[in-house]
């Protein structure tokens, strides 16, 4: 009796992990990804001279960009940025203001299902090739040596990624992240990570990196943690460097003082 009833129990728990498994590989762009959607109408404006645009991406999929213009009309410079997990355009407008500001033209764009983008993320593949897509259109506008790339939160991993298969300028990785791999190993140490559909390798991605790297982190961050960040630092080459901000949550970078200054001294001024 007592060995039907051990069977029983382990079966269940079995099935049980077999369906937590099966949610989480069905469910991973929900759990990674929380798009707000946007009317196809609504104009979206920072407030500063900008174009609301539609661009194509590599298989026609038109995804909403903005391209800012600088402060300083004859700026050649540009500011590619790749923001976060969540929300849509309207919740960049700080950072267009604020690079705008420094004298970069600035671009961002809403990934799929963001905002008043088509189409919807089924895989990381497709999430890269538009990353390229995106850079490749402003790569035909500007010249690689004027354009700097900056990812914040879950868009620093894309970031890398773009930044070790192109020749921008610089890299700047704003509360950056190991891998997704590393973050699944933490939250959910009991689920396999071969069901990962997005690895997102940030760690891998450095590697391949020549250019100049500037990792900034804040070490109260309770989204993505600092201690990922502090492994990133060691994959940096002799030209890259990192800051770690005191008291620094996981948003509103764009405020602080040491934020702004770090930077400064990483030429972005």
């Amino acid at each position: 009796m007592f060995r039907k009833i051990l069977i029983r129990i382990t079966m269940l728990i079995l099935f049980a992990y077999i369906g937590i498994c099966g949610y989480m590989y069905f469910a991973q762009e929900s759990l990674i990804f929380h798009p707000e959607k946007m009317n196809k109408n609504e104009q979206i404006s920072f407030g500063i001279e900008m174009e609301d645009l539609q661009v194509k991406s590599y298989d026609g999929t038109k995804l909403s960009a903005v391209h800012c213009e600088s402060i300083d009309t004859t700026s050649g410079k540009l500011v590619f940025f790749l923001h976060g997990n969540a929300g849509n355009l309207h919740d960049q407008k700080q950072a267009a203001q604020f690079y705008t500001d420094l004298g970069y033209n600035f671009f961002t764009f809403d990934y799929r299902g963001f905002g008043k983008s088509e189409g919807e993320i089924t895989d990381e593949n497709q999430f890269f090739k538009d990353i390229e897509s995106m850079y490749k259109e402003m790569r035909s506008i500007y010249s690689e040596d004027s354009i700097i790339v900056i990812g914040y939160s879950v868009g620093t991993g894309s970031a890398a990624m773009i930044s070790s298969r192109m020749k921008p300028s610089k890299l700047v990785l704003i509360a950056p992240y190991i891998s997704l791999i590393d973050m699944t190993e933490r939250r959910y140490p009991f689920l396999p990570t071969a069901l990962l559909k997005y690895k997102f390798e940030t760690n891998q991605f450095l590697k391949e990196i020549s250019i100049p790297v500037l990792i900034v982190h804040g070490d109260k961050d309770d989204v993505l943690p600092v201690d990922g960040a502090r492994e990133l630092k060691k994959l940096l080459k002799s030209n890259g460097k990192y800051v770690e901000l005191k008291g620094q949550n996981h948003d509103d970078f764009e405020h602080n003082e040491l934020f702004i200054k770090s930077l400064s001294d990483f030429g972005i001024n």
